[in-house]
Order: C-alpha cells, then structure tokens, then sequence
C-alpha cells in the first residue's frame, strides 16, 4: 500500500459564495416572518399622528436600493454578465426584503447618486444596514424587531459581495 498525502480541501469560488450569501437572506428571512401563529403586519404604537412606522421607512429605503441596483445595472456593459447575475441577485433579496416589510413605501430617487456604480451600492450597503440595527432596537413590535435584523445581517453580508465585484 502506497501512501497519499491527504487532498487540500477545495476552495469556494466567488461564484459559490454568492450563491450562498444569494441564499441565506432570503432563508433569513422565512426563518424571522414565520412563526406558528398567524399575525397582523406590523402596527406602530406611537401616539404621534405624523410618525411613519419602521416598516413603511425601511420598506422605502429598500425601494430605493432597488432603485440604486437597477441604475447599476443599466450601466453594467453587457459582456460582463457574472457581475449582472451577482447583481442581480443581491438585488432580488431586497425584493424580498420589501416584500417581507408589507411592500409600500415610495424611494425618494432623489437620493440617488449622481453616478451609480458599484462602489456607491457597496456604501449604500453599509449604511442601509446600521440604519437596520438602528430601525431594529426602536421597533416596539417583536417580530418587526426580528425582520429588521435579519435584513440588516442580509445587507451587512452585501458589502463584502459587492467590494469583491468592485
């Protein structure tokens, strides 16, 4: 008997981390929207007539990150297609993220950058997601508090995908 050294053990591809990180938030996100009784959507329990719920601000602020994806992908050149599909589902999670928060909610496009690119989706990111932790320890409904979380941990694990697309 001869002896083999022992095989290296194989390295995930950027593709393959993608896909994972493409998979873990919306897993993430059936994981903290579902739960064994059936619930209302969130209420905000302020006593402000004016104040706008979590939800309806954030599900805003998803739409405008989808907003920000789809300039960056109007821009994207064509023969660049793996960066597209990464994009693309990044882009997809934030749907999800909207879909999660109840939908509604119009993104001032105003707050666009003058030149999206890449980059700006990446610091978009960072920001979107302490604005999450933020929007999560002020929510006064559990579960809200729980979906908020869980997109912010969604939107922090995009900054790496993107800075390693940039």
């Amino acid at each position: 008997m001869s002896a083999t050294s022992p095989r290296p053990a194989p390295r995930l591809t950027r593709r393959q981390g993608l896909a994972a990180v493409g998979l873990i938030g919306p897993m993430a996100l059936l994981v903290a929207c579902s739960s064994d009784e059936e619930s209302a959507p969130a209420a905000t329990l302020s006593t402000e007539p004016e104040a706008v719920s979590p939800d309806v601000t954030v599900a805003a602020e998803e739409a405008l990150l989808i907003a920000h994806y789809d300039a960056v992908l109007e821009g994207l050149p064509e023969a660049e297609s793996s960066t597209r599909e990464a994009l693309v589902a990044l882009r997809e999670q934030h749907v999800a993220h909207r879909e999660a928060l109840g939908g509604g909610g119009e993104p001032l496009l105003d707050d666009l950058p003058e030149n999206p690119s890449i980059a700006s989706l990446a610091s978009a990111e960072k920001a979107a997601s302490k604005a999450r932790i933020a929007s999560c320890v002020d929510a006064a409904d559990p579960e809200l508090a729980r979906t908020l979380a869980f997109i912010a941990a969604s939107e922090a694990s995009h900054v790496p995908a993107l800075k390693e697309l940039a």
